[in-house]
């Protein structure tokens, strides 16, 4: 089973996916895993379910949601598409857990992941 799959269940709100993609994936600057705070979680569910842009500040959230756009879910990949996220590469990369890791390739300022052919390039 890749990254971007899950396993047969009952459907759930793309913006709870969203949390437990983060939470299974990602790592926190501590290098332990990720715990998405309630004020997150509504910033996923105005992005995930009412299709609002992302705010140019979301923090953390930034590096989570570019690595949602390289490697998470289609369903999730597809709402992320059309917006250019302000985080740096490095942020990204700190954030990726080593499953995730696994699956991309830095080049430079610009992440891909080559089985899904995605990539993510810095803010300029």
């Amino acid at each position: 089973m890749t990254l971007h799959e899950f396993s047969p269940l009952p459907p759930r709100p793309r913006w709870q996916r969203a949390v437990e993609w983060i939470e299974k994936y990602c790592i926190s600057d501590r290098g332990g895993r990720v715990h998405v705070h309630p004020e997150e979680v509504a910033q996923l569910r105005q992005i995930f379910e009412l299709g609002n842009p992302p705010p140019a500040d979301l923090g953390r959230m930034s590096a989570f949601l570019a690595l949602i756009s390289l490697c998470g879910p289609e369903p999730l990949r597809e709402v992320m598409a059309p917006w250019r996220l302000e985080v740096d590469c490095w942020s990204v990369w700190r954030a990726a857990g080593y499953e995730v890791r696994d699956v991309l390739e830095r080049r430079g300022a610009t992440i891909c992941c080559p089985e899904l052919g995605t990539m993510f390039e810095a803010a300029a």
